[in-house]
């Protein structure tokens, strides 16, 4: 009996501390770009899936981690242990520094940062805030920070 309590126990700790993890993530604050990544998994712990991405050069191949549970992909260049763009996907249940989250009206985009550089085929560019947002059916449905200066591919993209 004692060793079930104790299971029980340990069954609702954990679940209670994986329930509230999520919402903690704060973009730009306990996660972003320019972040060390051991600090990255000191804070988030392991992640689900490393996927290698070939560059145009061989100075901007890079490693994304996954972390599917929480919805965030970081890119990092191979060679570097630094995050340089930092995906929040559709699933992602953390908000922004600014207090922004995913799945809002793209008007609070624009309350909040004002009219982005650019707008075509659904994303909101802020290359020089170093951000970029989709938007489909009138929401925010994700968001993707980036080092500015970086040379990786996706920085290219946005800035492009």
């Amino acid at each position: 009996m004692k060793k079930l309590k104790t299971v029980l126990v340990l069954f609702f700790l954990t679940f209670a501390i994986t329930s509230t993890a999520e919402p903690n993530l704060i973009l730009g604050e306990n996660i972003k770009v320019g972040m060390n990544l051991n600090e990255v998994f000191k804070l988030h712990g392991p992640l689900d899936t490393l996927l290698r991405n070939r560059g145009t050069e061989k100075d901007s191949d890079s490693i994304a981690l996954k972390y599917a549970g929480v919805g965030l992909l970081l890119h990092v260049i191979s060679g570097t242990n630094k995050i340089e763009v930092v995906e929040a996907l559709k699933e992602f249940k953390g908000k922004l520094a600014s207090g922004l989250t995913l799945g809002g009206d793209y008007k609070t985009l624009f309350e909040t940062y004002g009219l982005p550089k650019s707008f075509s085929s659904n994303i909101a560019k802020y290359p020089d805030l170093g951000m970029q947002f989709l938007i489909i059916n009138e929401h925010i449905f994700s968001a993707t920070l980036f080092n500015k200066t970086s040379k990786h591919l996706l920085v290219r993209q946005i800035t492009s």
